[in-house]
């Protein structure tokens, strides 16, 4: 009420933009109405805000469809919402008075086509328009009425219509000419209408069209012929290459247009106007083709181009588009980025027990960069190439004994199941009794030990930066291919009238690794692993640099004084049949895993830091069960880190330690409540009990100078933290779950102290279905 704000004044004004979080400092001032002076003390105890409005906010949505079978469906919804509306879990609302309408068709026009015909051909169309108005004035707390009284200065429209539509065939055809062309294409359409305008914008009008086509066929997998197939009388090869096959026609082919244009004209308050065209064309192709069963290529190219020198639009009202332009003018564009893709993969069938698997890939990237229409001589383009060769081998030896020695256990189980649709190739079975038993120990050897896997791969990555763009100084094939580093016979030749830097980057990455498992008895598995990986980086910005890893065993004060060694891990299953743990525990097993590493950095031949890792992770652990009908879970890991770092005569250790451990106990139980006349009623109940502990310990050492004794080290961090968490989880049948917990965490730093943690709190879901 305006009396109550201004002792009954007949009018109130707004001067400038008031706010009250604009406020900076509140005056308070003391009044003396008597002559004589007061001595005293004023306090005030505290300031508040009174009279805070609490305005109510209301919210709806109205939706609506109908379906004409399969020919026509129509959707629409409306929904509003106040500035102070807000969710339950909300604690205030947007600030926006917002309104939206959305409508959405579908008309199948294939419906009116013939059904043998096979034909899809959706029109789709959309409506969108939604507005949204503050509560207030922007930076202010001004109110701006509802939002159908508020100006239109600080709203927001947004207004939207599009219509796409596809054409591709669900059936094939078995007439010849359809069925290599018509039933292998795919066409898209789609047009977008906006018209935007907010407080900072006062018109704004865009259109997107889309048209893309793409084409695809898949070749037969029976055009090949057998050149050799009258060499099998040749001895050990003569099966093999008698099957040796030649395929006269690709594996399959696609390609595929888009054309996509954007035209947009924004007109700020200001008066500004601005005006964004993009106009593009991608093309691309793909080719795979296989040589042989064991030999297999593929090929693909994307090139992409824009019409963006086409725009012409002087009318600030209206949006031309120049596709048909494009059309008509029958070129390409300006192309303003390439790429290329090629891999070679050779996996050969008839080495089974060793399975080689080669394969090589590159990807080239070409991109227009400095564009001068006027002076061609200073264009210029970025170019990469990247090839990746992988070769990798798995070793069975039970396979490659089987050629010679098969065992009796594997004649017996032959006998059963389905047979194969191929014949089995012949093997050559050694009846020498001497030899046999020498391959029945070797084999029984073998067994102990999965596939022996050996991996190795190289790397390169090259691209160069501001070199000539011009058609007769594109890339070779062979930088291409990522099997030169220079992009032009072995050189590189950069564009030097345009005051661009020219730049290059060259990196070598060699990777290679070995791993296998072993069964040291039935409940004691292993598995060994080792690696080595180095990269030399040349780069025009700073000097060589070459880095090496590989899985090392750190030993000493600096970790020189270790040995290259492979990574472990060791699993010890079936404890629970020792004598004592038979009667506690149902299942038990013990882990112990080993991860070490050295890694060294170089620049122009000096060494510049190298580190070590030693982890046991966990150095032991165990996970058990107990027996019984609810039995309890057990988990308990000790883990042991040590990362050390050099760099000139200056060393830093971390240690790092580790101990956790988890008990969990669960029991479930229910109640069965008779209802008369209806069945039973059963609810269910799960109980969990869990308690789970963790103590860290973390010490860093460090030295500027050569040391010979470990207690020479000067500790620059220790720090430790032990954390308790006993927690009890409820669910009450499948629609109420609850949990409830208490934390207690004790940290001790060396720089910041003691400190105590403790936090409880408690958790409950209600799940709500309808």
């Amino acid at each position: 009420d305006i009396n109550d704000v201004c002792n009954y004044c007949s009018e109130l004004r707004i001067k400038g933009e008031p706010a009250i979080n604009n406020i900076e400092f509140v005056l308070v001032s003391v009044l003396n109405n008597n002559d004589d002076t007061i001595y005293g003390n004023v306090w005030l105890d505290e300031l508040r805000m009174t009279g805070v409005k609490k305005d109510k906010g209301q919210a709806f949505r109205l939706k609506g469809g109908v379906n004409f079978s399969d020919l026509l469906n129509i959707s629409s919804s409306f929904e509003q919402k106040d500035a102070d509306f807000h969710l339950l879990q909300e604690r205030l609302g947007t600030g926006n008075n917002t309104q939206s309408f959305t409508l959405n068709s579908k008309l199948s026009m294939d419906k009116f086509l013939p059904l043998n015909w096979g034909l899809k051909m959706p029109l789709n169309f959309s409506y969108l328009y939604n507005i949204s108005s503050p509560k207030f004035y922007p930076s202010s707390d001004i109110l701006s009425g509802d939002i159908n009284s508020a100006p239109d200065e600080i709203k927001t429209k947004n207004n939207q219509s599009s219509i796409s539509t596809s054409f591709n065939k669900v059936t094939k055809s078995d007439n010849p000419l359809i069925k290599y062309t018509l039933d292998q294409i795919s066409v898209n359409f789609s047009i977008v209408n906006r018209n935007k305008s907010t407080a900072t914008i006062e018109k704004e009008i865009a259109q997107d069209i889309s048209i893309s086509g793409s084409y695809g066929y898949n070749f037969s997998d029976s055009n090949f012929i057998l050149p050799f197939k009258f060499f099998n009388f040749i001895p050990f090869i003569g099966n093999n290459l008698s099957e040796t096959r030649f395929y006269w026609s690709p594996e399959k082919f696609t390609t595929s247009i888009n054309i996509s244009e954007h035209n947009q004209i924004s007109k700020q308050r200001t008066g500004i106007s601005t005006p964004n065209y993009s106009f593009n064309l991608d093309r691309k192709y793909s080719i795979n083709y296989r040589l042989t069963k064991n030999i297999k290529m593929s090929y693909s190219t994307d090139i992409n181009s824009n019409y963006d020198n086409i725009y012409n639009n002087n009318d600030e009202q209206k949006l031309n588009s120049y596709i048909f332009d494009a059309i008509e003018s029958l070129s390409a564009g300006l192309v303003k980025q390439k790429s290329e893709g090629f891999t070679f993969n050779f996996t050969p069938d008839y080495m089974k027990w060793l399975n080689p698997n080669i394969k090589y890939s590159s990807a080239y990237g070409w991109q227009l960069t400095n564009n001068q229409s006027n002076a061609p001589e200073l264009n210029s383009a970025n170019v990469s190439a990247n090839g990746v060769l992988t070769s990798s081998i798995s070793f069975s030896a039970t396979d490659l004994v089987e050629l010679y020695y098969t065992p009796e256990k594997k004649n017996t189980r032959r006998g059963r199941g389905r047979r194969n649709s191929e014949p089995q190739k012949q093997k050559n079975e050694i009846n020498n009794p001497i030899l046999k038993s020498i391959l029945k120990n070797l084999y029984n050897f073998s067994d102990k030990f999965s596939k022996i896997n050996m991996s190795y791969s190289y790397k390169v990555n090259n691209s160069h930066s501001n070199i000539l763009a011009d058609d007769e100084f594109y890339p070779d094939l062979t930088y291409r291919l990522a099997l030169t580093d220079n992009p032009h016979s072995d050189n590189a030749l950069y564009n030097n009238e345009n005051n661009i830097v020219n730049s290059f980057y060259h990196q070598y990455v060699n990777d290679f690794r070995i791993s296998t498992n072993i069964s040291l008895t039935k409940k004691v598995q292993a598995g060994i692993d080792y690696k080595n990986n180095n990269s030399l980086t040349n780069q025009s910005s700073s000097d060589v640099t070459y880095n090496i890893s590989k899985t090392y065993f750190p030993m000493g004060i600096r970790g020189d004084d270790g040995f290259p060694i492979f990574n472990w891990n060791l699993n010890w299953s079936g404890l629970e049949k020792l004598p004592i743990l038979n009667d506690i525990f149902r299942t038990f097993s013990l882990q112990h895993t080993f991860n070490g590493d050295n890694n060294a950095s170089y620049k122009d031949s000096e060494i510049q830091s190298w580190g070590y890792s030693r982890n046991f992770s966990p150095l032991i652990g165990f996970t058990a069960k107990t027996s019984g009908k609810n039995p309890i879970n057990f988990r308990a890991n000790l883990i042991r880190n040590l990362y050390i770092s050099n760099s000139g005569a200056s060393t830093e250790q971390k240690h790092t330690s580790q101990l956790n451990g988890r008990i969990d106990f669960n029991r479930s139980g229910g109640i069965n409540l008779p209802i008369f006349f209806f069945r039973d009623f059963n609810i269910e109940n799960d109980i969990t009990f869990g308690f789970d502990i963790s103590y860290d310990k973390s010490e860093t050492l460090m030295t500027s100078v050569l040391i010979s004794d470990p207690s020479e080290f000067n500790q620059q961090e220790l720090s430790t933290s032990l954390s308790l968490k006993p927690k009890v989880g409820y669910s009450f049948t499948n629609y109420i779950t609850g949990d409830i917990y208490f934390n207690y965490i004790l940290t001790e730093n060396k720089t910041s102290g003691r400190r105590e943690e403790r936090d409880f709190g408690f958790n409950v879901r209600i799940k709500i279905k309808g």
